[in-house]
């Protein structure tokens, strides 16, 4: 029996979405996280979520003056 294993959809700041990750999505991430070092863990992770809305928040307004 195979068993089939679905990626799981994570927020994305490269591409202001959630969807399941690319290993260029993750890359993006940790190069985010890394510059973001001198943040604890739980205000890093509240400043990479806060960054995504932001990001996603800039496409939907371009989208609707468009």
């Amino acid at each position: 029996m195979t068993t089939a294993i679905a990626a799981t959809p994570t927020v994305c700041l490269l591409h202001a979405d959630i969807h399941p990750m690319t290993s260029e999505c993750w890359g993006a991430t940790l190069d985010w996280y890394l510059a973001h070092d001198h943040l604890e863990d739980s205000e890093a992770r509240a400043a990479y979520q806060a960054a995504v809305e932001r990001k996603m928040l800039d496409q939907h307004v371009r989208q609707q003056a468009a």
